[in-house]
């Protein structure tokens, strides 16, 4: 019986009320907070049998914390330690009191406690916690290592920070805040006695291993469409290894089969009919061998652009590689996936969809991306001259071009970018081109590569004003002019980038006058130097000083 047809089954009103499955809520045993109870995860062994994984959905309750005012001697007297920040605000910095059961204070003499701060309950021996709903702000590591074995939000909160609970070893039961946009990274990681959590429905961002090697056998969740998790959140848990796929939502016409994370046991997956969404991080490293998935059978696939959680080296390698097969629907194409990943089609044939090459050379190459970006290390070419055809206002993510050997690359269309262009490894650099302008660098064999990797900082997307831009001059700028910066430019260095700047797009370069400036004034020494330099930096400062042979 597929995937599918147990769903519909599932949902089938003759089905046995006995092989129902079931759901585990968030409620609690009594309605006070001092007496309610986790309830055991159960589910029964129909559900458990299955290749899949779905989240319940939540069913929030919203738990109230009991306002306690304090004075500032019965502050410092209970152990409360913390700063007056501005407008009637106070941050609690340390905790040196006694008690096991600890309710936040709401107010310090006629101050608000609105913060918590960093590392504030680390390695402390307490039993529980409960959070008002005046703390709005939470500090990094407030609770991690500590024998927490309860927490307990009122509304207010909107972010997790990073390593919340990280590593509490007795942590059994969370109520978060209906409030709460955000988990950061590793919050909950490393919780091995948390079996279950809800998580609100207006998070919209999972962070990097937030549950990972916790004891999370389920959850409860609401999916929304542009919702940003990390597949390897759930790595390395009871749920993880039970399952051979984790879904976002129940798989239905609209939404289709929306991975979240594709477990260890996942060899022989073979999906029928309907969409795949591969998300982020969902394929996870060389840990473990997850053999063939099959998406042969399915209307479309679609992944995330970190589909893969691939760990990169500044030479393009891949230092942890995925044993992991995937088959795509005939004809799909504009799909990115890594080339470390073995993709193919049901024939057998090797999946080219992203990129197909148009011609290519010894020294050439000409590759046409069929998609609107270009993801980070895509382009790994080993050619001097590579030109990219991609689709109109292409967008780069950071590091999205990664070689050793190319001199000169040209793109179509580019856009728009997140982060820098260039990985630090395109050591030979010289000439890029986008659309009608372009820039020129000198390669590291003539600056070093260290000149050469800050001058690489300048191709970088950034937004000003609402106006998109892909390179920055004023990084160059900053460097040659810049006559106290570690390590010092030579006078040899300020020419070659002089000469590159100045055969450039002016418009790039709002001080492109200057550096004309600077080499009429070295002019003596520009001269001198003619016979040391490559044939084009000679040739273009005889022509600038007008000088005969």
């Amino acid at each position: 019986m597929g995937i599918f047809d147990w769903f519909r089954q599932k949902n089938s009103k003759d089905m046995p009320k006995s092989d129902k499955m079931q759901s585990v809520s968030t409620k609690r045993e009594s309605d006070t907070v001092h007496e309610r109870k986790r309830p055991e995860v159960k589910q029964n062994d129909f559900i458990k049998q299955k290749e899949i994984y779905f989240p319940d959905v939540p069913k929030y309750e919203r738990v109230r914390v009991e306002k306690i005012e304090l004075t500032y001697e019965q502050a410092h007297e209970q152990g409360w330690h913390f700063k007056i920040k501005s407008r009637k605000r106070i941050r609690i910095t340390r905790y040196m009191g006694t008690e096991k059961d600890i309710v936040i204070p709401s107010k310090i003499g006629e101050y608000t406690v609105n913060e918590l701060g960093k590392g504030l309950f680390f390695r402390a021996k307490i039993d529980s916690i409960k959070i008002p709903n005046t703390v709005k702000k939470i500090g990094a590591s407030c609770l991690s290592q500590s024998t927490v074995r309860e927490i307990i939000f009122d509304e207010g909160v909107l972010i997790i920070p990073n390593g919340f609970a990280f590593s509490c070893q007795q942590l059994k039961y969370v109520h978060l805040p209906n409030t709460l946009c955000r988990i950061e990274n590793c919050a909950f990681e490393s919780c091995k006695k948390l079996k279950y959590i809800t998580i609100p429905r207006n998070c919209g961002f999972i962070g990097h291993s937030v549950f990972s090697r916790s004891g999370l056998e389920g959850f409860a969740y609401y999916d929304r469409r542009f919702a940003q998790i990390s597949g390897d959140s759930f790595d390395f848990t009871p749920l993880e290894s039970q399952y051979k796929l984790i879904l976002r939502t129940a798989p239905d016409q609209r939404n289709g089969y929306r991975i979240l994370l594709v477990g260890r046991r996942a060899n022989g997956v073979k999906l029928p009919n309907g969409k795949v969404f591969l998300g982020a991080h969902s394929l996870l490293n060389g840990y473990r061998y997850m053999g063939t998935l099959d998406f042969s059978q399915c209307s479309e696939i679609h992944a995330d652009t970190n589909v893969c959680q691939l760990v990169y080296g500044f030479d393009g390698n891949v230092s942890h590689t995925i044993d992991c097969k995937i088959i795509v629907p005939q004809g799909t194409i504009g799909v990115y996936f890594p080339e470390s990943l073995s993709v193919t089609y049901p024939n057998g044939r090797k999946y080219d969809g992203y990129c197909s090459t148009v011609s290519k050379t010894e020294d050439s190459i000409i590759l046409r991306k069929h998609t609107e970006f270009l993801p980070a290390y895509s382009i790994l070419c080993s050619e001097k001259n590579v030109f990219i055809h991609t689709q109109k206002w292409a967008n780069f993510e950071q590091y999205a071009v990664c070689s050793k050997d190319v001199e000169h690359i040209s793109f179509s269309y580019l856009h728009r970018g997140e982060g820098e262009l260039f990985a630090p490894y395109c050591e030979a650099l010289h000439r890029v081109e986008w659309g009608e302008q372009f820039v020129q660098i000198p390669s590291s064999r003539l600056v070093g590569k260290q000149l050469h990797d800050k001058l690489l900082k300048a191709f970088v997307g950034r937004n000003i004003v609402g106006r998109v831009y892909i390179f920055d001059g004023s990084v160059i700028d900053r460097l040659f002019f810049d006559y106290d910066s570690k390590p010092k430019i030579s006078q040899k260095k300020r020419i070659i980038i002089a000469v590159d700047v100045l055969q450039s797009t002016g418009s790039l370069f709002p001080n492109m006058e200057m550096y004309r400036r600077y080499l009429q004034t070295h002019k003596r020494y520009a001269l001198i130097l003619r016979n040391e330099l490559p044939q084009k930096y000679a040739d273009f400062l005889k022509k600038i000083y007008e000088v005969g042979e």
